[in-house]
């Protein structure tokens, strides 16, 4: 046999032996949480479903089924439980939690396992109405959504019926209670959909419909309406026809924007609305495709609120239009991973999945609104949008990306563009040059006029990277039909930007030095509001105390009289500035750590490969005796002139703040 082989055999067995172990751990960790909650011992019970939710949190689920299930109907008995101890209630809560946020959603229901939702429901009443102290409302808030995937469907009915006896007519504060309690109750996750035709749509589902789009004022309690639209829009298409309510939704969606026409004079919605935002962000990804598509609405919508997010009509909608589109692409994302990348795919009738059509149809939607948003000054969201519909539809983004890049090349009037753009493209670039992927979007070849790469290729010739014989044919056939060429072009654009041989940044430095000692005259000193110009200076002088020990040490004047001059004013701007000139400089000339023991000085990392190679050393197990550790201490220098420091300013400051009759 082989070594290789025999390595791997045992690495297989080591493997086996270390999650049998783990097993076994667990189990005891299981049997020791339970033995506590039995005993009612809230110390242990603690200490155990902490041990219990590290073990899932590092580990995952790593249980059967039935082990699972049999936690469930644990942490159900335990919270049904006449008189429970209400420490013994939170920890429940707190291990139920972690457990069920780890399940992947859909997995379970009722014919795995079935719960009575009478206890539940009458121990959520008895915390509403503060009937159990100390209060545990929050914590029961938290799980008892979980416990509702496990209610027979055929006690829709009966649930429906008793929360409707909650409902108080008229009363915003007890309609938003009503819908909490009806989130935390009924769910359509965990059915099938011939279930919910049967059980949720009659009975509950269209009535909270009736309701939301009764709403004359939009309240808070209507983006949970929403909430139950988009899970069931998410779990079962098919049960429940939404085209119908199509004008409704995304008139809803154009109110919560507060778009505005005619020069601001009317106001289209008043914003109320914002908090179902991402819900009805979701809606529109799962009504997208299939046989009842709202395609169309998304389409309309988007060309309408086009013209409001422009440069020249900023707003406080802006944000809200960002904040959307970014929801929307999020959720977009997740269902091209549910529905083509995952082994388990969604589970609904394949007719609702996206077609390669429905998402070029929607990143041609999207795509303008993403690269205004880009340049907007009001909406920050470090190239989300962007990022998330190259990641979607690279194919129709990228070129439009690039336009905007080669075209800020040449612009000299407008720099803000191309710092844009170079950040974007940082984001982005990943996308720009990885190989298609067949299973995410059908690949296909790239249309796009190489007009600029045909410029940037005469360019070459005078830039100090061009080599003889590098140049590239295709340019002028234009026959790209890849990505790749633009990136390896714009890297070559920024790299021949960059001078290594910038000999005028020591020239800036003193500038900064020579100007912020002229601007502090003597008036300034006085000055407890000094001009914004002299602050600008002051606050360019601290980078200068970032500096290294050597650097300190050979301009150990000058920067002791930059400090000087600063403390010597009476601004608190100014006066911290140079506190923390002299914090910086001690701090560097005093710090004691380890010092790296694979850094370039150290003689065995400038070993060659074939004599000392790092990676055997890797996760090697070593004896604590055979471990050394090198410490950085300061020399003599270092600690001279950190002497003369502390003489020089900490020391006299110590001693005048010691001196009676000192104001603060």
């Amino acid at each position: 046999m082989s070594r290789l082989k025999l390595r791997r055999e045992f690495r297989s067995l080591s493997c086996c032996r270390l999650e049998e172990e783990t097993g076994k751990n667990f189990q005891s960790i299981i049997n020791g949480m339970m033995a506590a909650f039995l005993t009612e011992n809230a110390i242990e019970a603690t200490e155990y479903t902490d041990m219990f939710t590290k073990h899932i949190r590092l580990f995952g689920l790593r249980m059967s089924k039935e082990s699972f299930l049999d936690l469930v109907r644990f942490f159900y008995e335990v919270l049904i439980k006449k008189d429970q101890n209400r420490s013994l209630m939170k920890t429940a809560c707190l291990g139920f939690g972690k457990m069920m946020k780890l399940s992947k959603s859909g997995s379970f229901g009722y014919r795995d396992l079935t719960l009575d939702w009478k206890p539940i429901y009458e121990l959520f009443l008895r915390a509403l109405n503060n009937k159990i102290k100390p209060d545990i409302s929050s914590n029961l808030n938290d799980v008892i959504l979980s416990f509702a995937i496990f209610y027979h469907p055929e006690e829709h009915v009966n649930i429906w019926e008793t929360l409707l006896q909650e409902m108080t007519i008229g009363s915003p504060l007890f309609m938003e209670q009503f819908m909490t309690i009806c989130r935390l109750f009924l769910t359509v996750e965990g059915l099938s959909e011939d279930d919910v035709k049967k059980y949720s749509v009659d009975t509950w589902i269209k009535p909270l419909w009736d309701l939301y789009s009764r709403a004359d004022m939009n309240a808070p309690w209507t983006s949970v309406c929403m909430e139950h639209i988009s899970e069931l829009c998410f779990y079962h298409p098919g049960a429940y026809n939404l085209s119908p309510h199509y004008d409704v939704i995304f008139t809803k969606m154009m109110r919560s924007f507060e778009l505005t026409v005619r020069g601001g004079k009317v106001s289209v919605g008043d914003g109320q609305e914002v908090s179902s935002n991402s819900h009805l962000a979701s809606i529109c990804v799962y009504t997208i495709g299939g046989p009842n598509s709202s395609l169309s609405h998304f389409q309309r919508l988007m060309q309408y609120i086009l013209v409001n997010v422009h440069p020249l009509n900023v707003g406080d909608h802006t944000e809200q239009i960002g904040l959307f589109l970014r929801d929307f692409i999020k959720e977009f994302k997740n269902r091209l991973k549910e529905e083509r990348l995952k082994v388990k795919k969604r589970r609904c009738s394949s007719e609702f999945y996206l077609t390669d059509k429905d998402i070029d149809a929607v990143t041609e939607s999207i795509m303008d609104l993403a690269i205004m948003l880009m340049f907007s000054t009001t909406f920050q969201d470090d190239y989300q949008l962007v990022h998330g519909l190259t990641t979607i539809n690279r194919e129709l983004v990228t070129p439009k990306l690039l336009d905007h890049l080669y075209s800020s090349l040449t612009a000299v009037s407008e720099p803000h563009r191309l710092t844009t753009i170079i950040e974007a493209f940082s984001v982005i670039i990943f996308e720009v040059i990885r190989q298609p992927d067949s299973e995410y979007r059908l690949p296909r070849n790239i249309k796009y006029d190489s007009t600029w790469l045909k410029y940037l290729e005469e360019e070459r010739i005078n830039w100090p990277s061009y080599k003889i014989g590098s140049e590239v044919p295709e340019v002028k056939t234009h026959s790209f039909t890849s990505l790749r060429p633009h990136a390896f072009y714009i890297m070559e654009v920024f790299v021949n930007q960059i001078n290594v041989s910038d000999v005028a940044s020591p020239h800036i430095v003193e500038y900064t030095l020579e100007k912020l000692l002229d601007v502090i005259t003597y008036d300034v000193r006085k000055s407890r509001n000094p001009p914004s110009s002299v602050l600008f200076y002051v606050e360019l002088s601290r980078p200068l105390f970032a500096a290294t020990h050597q650097m300190i040490l050979e301009n150990e004047q000058l920067l002791s009289q930059v400090i000087q001059t600063l403390l010597q004013c009476e601004s608190t701007n100014i006066h911290k500035c140079g506190t923390f000139g002299v914090s910086a400089l001690l701090s560097t000339l005093l710090s004691i750590d380890t010092e790296a023991t694979a850094s370039p000085e150290n003689e065995t990392f400038g070993k060659p490969l074939n004599e000392w190679n790092p990676i055997r050393y890797w996760a090697k197990c070593n004896d604590l005796k055979e471990a050394v550790i090198r410490w950085y201490i300061p020399a003599k220098p270092a600690v001279d002139c950190a002497q003369r420091l502390l003489n020089k300013f900490f020391f006299p400051f110590i001693q005048e703040l010691t001196k009676t009759g000192q104001t603060r």
